[in-house]
């Protein structure tokens, strides 16, 4: 970007561009700049020794059918080369100096930068228990695999803490191979502040029609691993035994490096509609970012569409050019045989008028809030889906 292309410290090694991270936000940037013809050098730190992957799979194929990396991987190493990248594989950032702009590595190296991006994405929220040998969360391709040796060694009871879309989907994934199991969830409705009621509800139905156990509104007490088994008491007094337990309660925003350097942060490192931190030269864009809302607030979004929008973004005002604005964040969630698609963002202590369109097959979710269009969901109603789209308000920029 003109006036932040400069390398201004006096390094062996440099770049124009330094993005911190590996997952799906880092690699859609790589593309996006290539594709918006920026010319200047890239590189980026890929903490994991894999090339960036597709995570949302981890949860599915790769614990069910043990899917290999090569088909997890966005671009192969060719595939960064023509996009002339530099990568570092396992190794991480220590360190930023706004000042001298430049990132201390893990392997004891100082590389100059003229941009620096935040992609360092977001960790699942560890388990309380420590010192477990089987309980497991999935947020990496080890977590699955290691999930899949479990499931492969001969685990059949498995008991899923969290009834948020990972752990449904994983409690989903587990259930249609033909495995006992159970669900806890804290609160009183599976997918708080993330879906309708109605959906929340229907998805109870579902998972539970498929032999799976839900318990909602209460915690895990007490967790004891014993001999091959791992017991388990709920607050409600309810006993569980399992195999294997699979801990799904939400992520944490990778803060460290923002916050040692004094950037603004909340949930996520906060940026505006550009990406820019508070920090000049520093970016910030998927798991990690919080989009600034229109009364002050924040948005974090997880999700493809936000890693991808926030790169597509991005690599239009690094590449000087006038940046797109960023359409009403979707998704999309597998489970119990179906696909379902959701568009909006309702911030979890709104409460909208949903208007519900149900049919033998497939269902559409209208979610209102003084009169506009809001939020919407579907199952099997992608035309309707679609015809409702563009008429989503946007609630990160109009509340």
């Amino acid at each position: 970007m003109a006036g932040e292309g400069a390398v201004r410290a006096d390094t062996a090694e440099h770049a124009d561009i330094v993005i911190i991270g590996g997952g799906q936000a880092a690699a859609e940037l790589v593309k996006s700049l290539r594709r918006e013809a920026y010319a200047g050098s890239i590189r980026m730190l890929c903490g994991e020794d894999y090339l960036p992957y597709d995570r949302p799979p981890l949860s599915k194929g790769v614990m069910k059918a043990g899917i290999a990396m090569d088909r997890l991987a966005f671009l192969n190493a060719a595939g960064y080369e023509k996009h002339g990248t530099e990568i570092d594989l396992g190794v991480t950032a220590t360190g930023i100096d706004p000042e001298a702009r430049t990132v201390t590595t893990s392997d004891g190296r100082v590389i100059g930068y003229g941009v620096c991006v935040l992609a360092t994405g977001a960790r699942a929220v560890p388990a309380p228990w420590a010192e477990t040998t089987r309980v497991h969360s999935i947020r990496t391709y080890e977590d699955a695999l290691r999930l899949s040796g479990a499931i492969n060694d001969g685990a059949q009871r498995f008991l899923v803490v969290g009834g948020g879309y990972l752990g449904l989907e994983t409690a989903s994934s587990l259930a249609a191979s033909g495995l006992e199991v159970s669900l806890v969830e804290a609160t009183p409705q599976l997918l708080t502040g993330r879906a309708s009621n109605f959906v929340a509800n229907w998805l109870k139905e579902q998972h539970e029609a498929r032999g799976t156990r839900i318990y909602l509104g209460s915690m895990v007490a007490e967790l004891e691993e014993r001999d091959d088994e791992v017991h388990v008491r709920l607050a409600n007094g309810t006993e569980v035994v399992a195999d294997q337990v699979v801990f799904a309660v939400g992520a944490l925003a990778n803060l460290d490096l923002a916050k040692e350097v004094g950037a603004e942060c909340g949930r996520g490192v906060l940026v505006d509609n550009q990406c820019r931190t508070t920090v000049p030269g520093l970016y910030a864009i998927g798991d990690v970012a919080s989009y600034r809302t229109a009364n002050g607030g924040e948005a974090r979004v997880e999700s493809v569409f936000n890693a991808t929008a926030q790169a597509k973004v991005l690599a239009r005002v690094l590449a000087d050019k006038e940046p797109k604005e960023a359409s009403v964040p979707t998704f999309w969630s597998d489970q119990v045989g179906v696909s379902i698609r959701l568009a909006g963002w309702v911030p979890p202590t709104v409460e909208t008028n949903d208007v519900v369109t149900r049919e033998d097959d497939g269902w559409l979710v209208e979610r209102y809030l003084g009169g506009r269009l809001v939020g919407i969901e579907s199952m099997n109603r992608l035309m309707e889906y679609m015809r409702a789209l563009p008429e989503v308000v946007d609630l990160r920029k109009k509340l």
